[in-house]
């Protein structure tokens, strides 16, 4: 008690391979990480390669090693 954390912000990644999704959402004293990743089945061509990087960037743009937590102001 007496904390709160300072969650980041969402992300959401999406591309023909794929849809990527993150959020952090603080209830009371509980805060939740929600993590989805729906992939697409097929292939792409060789050109597509460029696109799968670019995905796979935004996706590691959620590394997320830990949370900041922040006293809460005296009346809160």
């Amino acid at each position: 008690e007496g904390w709160v954390a300072e969650p980041p912000p969402p992300l959401r990644a999406e591309s023909r391979f794929g849809v990527y999704e993150s959020s952090y959402v603080q209830e009371g004293r509980v805060v939740r990480l929600e993590r989805t990743l729906t992939g697409r089945e097929g292939t792409a061509p060789t050109e597509a390669l460029g696109e799968l990087i670019q995905w796979l960037d935004a996706l590691a743009g959620d590394d997320v090693g830990f949370l900041i937590l922040k006293p809460l102001a005296p009346g809160s």
